[in-house]
C-alpha cells in the first residue's frame, strides 16, 4: 500500500537523502521500521502565464474563435502544427479564459489580449505523467515552442499551484488513530474522508490554506483512474 505526501508549496525542499530523517526529534516517532521510501517529486504544477501575442493578435483571435466554434459538440477539434505536433481545440475555455487547447503534456487556457497590470492572460496545467517522465524544464521548452506556432511568446511565468509528493510503501496502511496520535504540526485543522471504518484520505490544514498536507492510498488512485498505471514502473525502478 503506497501513501503519498502532498503539499501545495512551490518552495518545498524534499531532498531524497533527508526524506526519512526526523525534523522534530523531540516528538513521538512511530515504530514502523517496515515501511520503505519509494520516490518523491512534483506531481502537479500550474503556472500563470504572461504572454505577448505580438502585432497579429487580432487575426489570431479570430482564427481561434472559428476553431472553437467548429469544436462545439466534440471532445476536442484535432489540429496539427507544421512540425507534426498534434493538439486539440476545446469547445469551451474555462477558468475564466476564452480559449482552451490541449497538448499531450498539458492543458493551456488563455485570452488573446495584452497583459494588463498584474493580471496574467494565460494559465498552464502540466500533467502528472509529463512532469515525472519529462521534467519541468522539458515541458516549459515544449510550451515555448508551441506558443511560437501562435506567433506568441512568454514574458513572465509565476507559480499558481505546486503539489510536491513523496510515496512510501506502508504494509497494512495507516489508520486514523495512528495518524492522530503521531501527528506533529502547527496547524490544528484536520479532516478525513472515510469509507466505512477505512481511512481514505487524511488532511492537515484548512481547505483554503496556502499549504495543506494530504495522505491517501495512491495505489487505489492509480488503479481507479487506469491512465496512471505507469506509476508502477516508477515505483519499481526507484
Amino acid at each position: 500500500m503506497a501513501f503519498v505526501f502532498s503539499e501545495n508549496d512551490p518552495f518545498g525542499d524534499l531532498a531524497e537523502k533527508s526524506m526519512a530523517e526526523s525534523v522534530t526529534r523531540h516528538a513521538l516517532n512511530p515504530n514502523r521500521e517496515e515501511f520503505s521510501f519509494l520516490l518523491c517529486g512534483l506531481d502537479s504544477l500550474d503556472l500563470a502565464l504572461y504572454v505577448d501575442w505580438g502585432e497579429h493578435w487580432t487575426q489570431i483571435k479570430e482564427v481561434l474563435r472559428q476553431l472553437k466554434k467548429r469544436a462545439q459538440g466534440t471532445e476536442g477539434l484535432p489540429d496539427e502544427m507544421n512540425n507534426g505536433r498534434s493538439f486539440l481545440h476545446h469547445p469551451s475555455g474555462g477558468l475564466n479564459y476564452s480559449f482552451h487547447v490541449q497538448f499531450p503534456e498539458y492543458h493551456l487556457f488563455f485570452n488573446v489580449t495584452g497583459c494588463r497590470g498584474k493580471r496574467a492572460n494565460g494559465y498552464l496545467s502540466l500533467g502528472s505523467q509529463a512532469l515525472w517522465q519529462l521534467g519541468v524544464d522539458k515541458c516549459i521548452d515544449l510550451l515555448w515552442g508551441d506558443l511560437k506556432f501562435f506567433m506568441a511568446q512568454i514574458e513572465k511565468i509565476t507559480v499558481s499551484r505546486c503539489d510536491v509528493c513523496a510515496d512510501f510503501f506502508v504494509p497494512g496502511g495507516l489508520s486514523l488513530d495512528f495518524l492522530s496520535r503521531h501527528r506533529v504540526g502547527r496547524s490544528r485543522a484536520t479532516s478525513q474522508h472515510m469509507s466505512g471504518s477505512d481511512l481514505e484520505t487524511f488532511y492537515v490544514g484548512a481547505a483554503k490554506a496556502p499549504i495543506r498536507l494530504r495522505l491517501y492510498d495512491k495505489t487505489k488512485e492509480v488503479a481507479k483512474r487506469g491512465n496512471k498505471l505507469w506509476f508502477y514502473d516508477l515505483w519499481a525502478t526507484s
